[in-house]
């Protein structure tokens, strides 16, 4: 889904044109509006926006300044003038700064549309465009990336080390100042990966150095050292704006960033902490999940580097139950008790038991309902067994079990969600129940919003908010004698004519026809899924 801001000092053409995009693009775009430069520098400064419809005039500062400021920060977006004036100087600056249409306010409402609409259309062929680039970019592999990788699973790596192989590599980064750290993975296996670690560095281009390297066959790990609150935000834009482009070829990118930089002699701490934020919230499919909590110490694993590749190993299995990725688990799983000969080696395969069913018992305490699995591994030692080649399918059994537990947990956020938003709607009738207004109300990104909705419910947000103000205004006109402008405003329209309209289209008949038939007709919309 993508976003556009309207930014005019006329408040009644911002809230109009804000109000016709919403109705238009209900569930194309995300619209957001305001009413100065300094407010939509604050809105920019925190929210991907890929269209900017904006006011040339404005008292404090143009919208030729906004889009200048705003182009600096991402390229990518799409930038269309709105002004009351057929002035030629204006309109050569805004072709001169590549804005995508100039379009005066007397043209009406149409005009507006189709220059969005060709805005859109634009950054889906430079998305394609992008991905295609993507594709041929070559691997990320060098001493820097096995470095950071050893580092990230808790090997003796100095920052000495480090600095050296960036200063042989060329890499633009010091380890006298902290890092930003991030986290993406994706559900899928495939090529998406590595196309996705090309894309993130074209869309940082220049402007922000990244470094960027495999973990896992669907994971990668994300560092960064923004300078400035400004380069901050700009990596969450690329992010965002990687994972819009991703989703045009259905690949969900889900990322976890922190939010507080942290220094490099703690990147095994920062990593766990971010695989532990994972697991306890079991974020959505494509998702961005912000981490602003500092670092937390992880449990030491039981085992020595007695047995490198075993203890490789393990580290891979702890990653995919923090990440929840059954798949590469129980694949990995299977590889381990292949290392693991249980008949060679009693005392290694007790102690690889153990600390499997400790990895298991430490990734199920941050889960609810999981005080059976936790007791049942509190109790578990391999020691005890007679046989051990009951042990793989012990602990497989209990690794399903966290998966299933996982999963619920992922399930019961986003039906609460879903909750939350209904009561929200239902409480807010007469008011604004644009996509974004509903995201702030309960502390979610829009996209993701919109995209978990209609998972949970069966129906988008849209068509849900459009049967109830159709309930609402049909039970109004069974039981009230308000007038139909009075129903209208009471049911969040603006205007009785355009209510007048949208009834019709809905029913087939006006609010008064309605109003006029026997009274006890059925709901006119589908109910959602509970």
């Amino acid at each position: 889904m993508m976003s556009l801001l309207v930014v005019d000092d006329e408040i009644i053409i911002a809230d109009g044109l804000y109000q016709m995009l919403q109705k238009t693009f209900q569930d194309e775009l995300v619209v957001r509006r305001c009413y100065s430069f300094y407010e939509a520098q604050r809105i920019l400064e925190n929210n991907r926006i890929d269209i900017l419809l904006t006011d040339i005039e404005m008292p404090d500062r143009s919208g030729l300044e906004l889009h200048r400021w705003v182009s600096e920060r991402w390229p990518m977006v799409r930038v269309i003038y709105l002004t009351g004036y057929s002035d030629f100087g204006y309109a050569r600056q805004a072709l001169q700064q590549q804005a995508m249409a100039y379009v005066l306010k007397s043209e009406g409402d149409q005009v507006i549309v189709k220059a969005v609409e060709s805005a859109m259309q634009s950054l889906r062929e430079e998305s394609s465009h992008l991905l295609s680039r993507a594709m041929s970019a070559p691997k990320h592999f060098g001493r820097v990336h096995q470095l950071l990788y050893h580092a990230m699973h808790g090997g003796a790596v100095t920052p000495q080390q480090l600095q050296q192989a960036f200063d042989e590599s060329g890499e633009p980064f010091t380890t006298d100042e902290p890092l930003q750290l991030g986290y993406c993975f994706f559900e899928q296996q495939g090529p998406v990966l590595q196309q996705s670690m090309n894309l993130i560095e074209k869309l940082a281009g220049d402007r922000l150095h990244l470094l960027l390297t495999e973990m896992t066959s669907r994971a990668m790990l994300l560092v960064c050292q923004p300078k400035t609150p400004d380069e901050r935000s700009m990596l969450t834009g690329i992010l965002e704006a990687a994972q819009f482009v991703l989703e045009k070829q259905n690949d969900l990118m889900t990322v976890c960033l922190m939010n507080q930089p942290v220094q490099w002699s703690s990147l095994p701490q920062a990593g766990e902490w971010m695989l532990e934020q994972l697991n306890r919230t079991s974020p959505a499919a494509g998702e961005l999940l912000v981490i602003d909590t500092p670092a937390a110490q992880s449990e030491p694993l039981m085992l020595s580097h007695e047995w490198p590749e075993v203890l490789e190993s393990l580290k891979r299995l702890n990653e995919y139950l923090l990440t929840g990725q059954p798949d590469l688990y129980f694949d990995e799983e299977a590889r381990l008790w292949t290392l693991a000969d249980l008949r060679q080696n009693r005392r290694q395969a007790i102690t690889i038991s153990n600390t499997l069913a400790m990895s298991l018992l430490h990734s199920a305490s941050n889960l609810p309902q999981s005080s059976a699995l936790r007791s049942q591994l509190e109790k578990y030692n391999a020691a005890a067994k007679l046989d051990l080649h009951q042990v793989p399918g012990e602990l497989h059994e209990f690794a399903e079990h966290f998966f299933e537990l996982r999963g619920q947990n992922r399930s019961n956020r986003q039906r609460t969600l879903v909750t939350q938003v209904n009561d929200y709607i239902a409480e807010h009738m007469d008011g604004d129940l644009s996509l974004t207004t509903i995201a702030d109300a309960v502390h979610f990104h829009p996209v993701y919003l919109s995209r978990i909705y209609k998972e949970q419910a069966g129906m988008s947000l849209s068509d849900y908010i459009a049967g109830q103000r159709l309930d609402s205004a049909c039970t109004l006109l069974r039981t009230t004698t308000s007038s139909v402008s009075a129903i209208a405003r009471e049911t969040g329209f603006t205007s009785s004519n355009y209510f007048s309209r949208w009834f019709r289209k809905k029913t087939g008949m006006t609010p008064q026809d309605y109003r006029d038939r026997q009274p006890g007709a059925a709901p006119l919309h589908p109910e959602p899924k509970p």
